[in-house]
This record gives C-alpha cells, sequence and structure tokens, in this order.
C-alpha cells in the first residue's frame, strides 16, 4: 500500500516546496474528464483519497486544489432516452452543502444538462426557462462566484430544449433566438464566467449553432469516442473527506 491511497505520508512531506506538493497533489486528485457526482456507491478510481485526511494543512492545500483544478459534472448522461434530460436538484444541492462553502467557492468549472424551456405552446409562441433549470443556475450561482466555465450539454435523446411543452418541435429561428434570450441572461448572472460552453453529441441546424455563437458561446461537437465513455464517479465517503 502506497502512502497516498493509505493516506500516510511521509513525515518531511511538509518540508517540500509548496509548488513540489501542489504537483503531487494534481497527480493524484486532478482529473482530466469531468467527474460525476451522482453516484453514491464505492468503486475503483483514479484518484487518492488518502491526501484528504492526513493532516490539516495537507487536507486545506489539497482540497483546494481537487476543487479549483477538476470539472464537475452536475447532471446523468447515461439515462433511459424516453425520460427527458434532467438536472439533478436535490443531490446538487446536497452536494454543494456536504462539500462546504469555502470548496465551492473554489469551483472553476461545472456542466449541467442543458436548460429547459416552459410554458406556452406553438400557438402561443411563449416560451420561458423551466423552474428547474433556473433553481439550479441561481444555486450555482450563488454557491460559486469564482466559477470561470460553463458546459451546457445537449444529448440527441433528449432534445427536449427544442420543444414545446405540448410536444411540437420549434422549428422557426425567431422562437430559438426567443427561447436563448432567458438561458443567455442566466448564464450572464454567474458574472464571474469568462466561458460558455454547449456540447452536443449532434450536429445542430446551422441557425441554432450560429444563434449560440452570436451570444458569445461556443459550440462544440463532441466524437463518438468522448460520447462512449462514462465518467468517473465518487461515492459519497469520498465527499466527506473532501468537505470543509
Amino acid at each position: 500500500m502506497n502512502s497516498l491511497t493509505s493516506g500516510v505520508m511521509p513525515a518531511n512531506f511538509l518540508s517540500l516546496a509548496r509548488e513540489i506538493r501542489d504537483q503531487i497533489y494534481e497527480l493524484a486528485l486532478v482529473l482530466n474528464e469531468p467527474i460525476d457526482l451522482a453516484w453514491d456507491a464505492s468503486r475503483g478510481h483514479d484518484l487518492a483519497p488518502g491526501l484528504l485526511r492526513t493532516n490539516k494543512i495537507i487536507h486545506s492545500e489539497a482540497s483546494s486544489l481537487f476543487y479549483s483544478r477538476n470539472h464537475f459534472q452536475l447532471f446523468e448522461r447515461f439515462i433511459d432516452p424516453t425520460v427527458p434530460l434532467k438536472p439533478y436538484s436535490d443531490p446538487t444541492i446536497s452536494f454543494f452543502s456536504q462539500i462546504g462553502r469555502n470548496n465551492a467557492h473554489q469551483i472553476q468549472h461545472v456542466s449541467i444538462a442543458f436548460p429547459n424551456w416552459r410554458g406556452g405552446d406553438a400557438a402561443s409562441e411563449d416560451v420561458r426557462l423551466n423552474t428547474e433549470s433556473a433553481s439550479i443556475l441561481t444555486r450555482i450561482q450563488s454557491s460559486c462566484p469564482n466559477l470561470r466555465t460553463l458546459t451546457a450539454f445537449i444529448y440527441h435523446e433528449n432534445p427536449f430544449w427544442l420543444h414545446f411543452p405540448d410536444g411540437s418541435v420549434i422549428h422557426e429561428p425567431e422562437l430559438v433566438t426567443e427561447g436563448l434570450g432567458p438561458i443567455n441572461d442566466r448564464f450572464r448572472a454567474i458574472t464571474s464566467l469568462r466561458e460558455i460552453l454547449v456540447q452536443f453529441d449532434f450536429c445542430p441546424h446551422d441557425f441554432v449553432k450560429w444563434e449560440m455563437e452570436s451570444l458569445g458561446w461556443k459550440v462544440v461537437i463532441s466524437s463518438a469516442a468522448t460520447l462512449g465513455s462514462r465518467p468517473p464517479r465518487l461515492c459519497g465517503d469520498f465527499w466527506r473527506r473532501a468537505s470543509d
């Protein structure tokens, strides 16, 4: 058993330069892919949570780097394609509460399901952000004042953002423009944001892509290889170790 995974660090670890310690923390606690928050059962992953229970100094240094350098995914990708893609309302609130205010303030990159529209129908042409999507954006805004990057995912199994509540498809470009306006307003309300990414697993209509880019969003088309991989998921015990 090595010292990282066991939680036992050499006595002279803190005598290393902070830059060296940060490199060790990064190797042990930072992943290249998003971390899925929803899973709450023990399983193997590529992190070394033992660092987080070594002592108070190392816990403080390591958790700061863990939250500031990782990308946290606040929705489930692998779902029943007949069910609308939804943000995690309660688990997300629980996550921010569990990790504590100081750690939430360190977070710089999260991803969400692209916000859904509500209200109106094809006849009334009245489109607004739904309550659940608005709630999660408000929670992110209040919990993550240093957020720099927000990624919003749209999957071909759940393109519900392109439908009215009555199930009819929104075809008209002006309605797409009208629907994206309230979403952009909520994104921009997170004043710390420097980058908004919208990631599709299919090729959107040209006018949809153009409208999004005109708002200053970056549109990304995912490769099949990327979409085929499941993001790492961390157990509840990990979040307890990584809390304030």
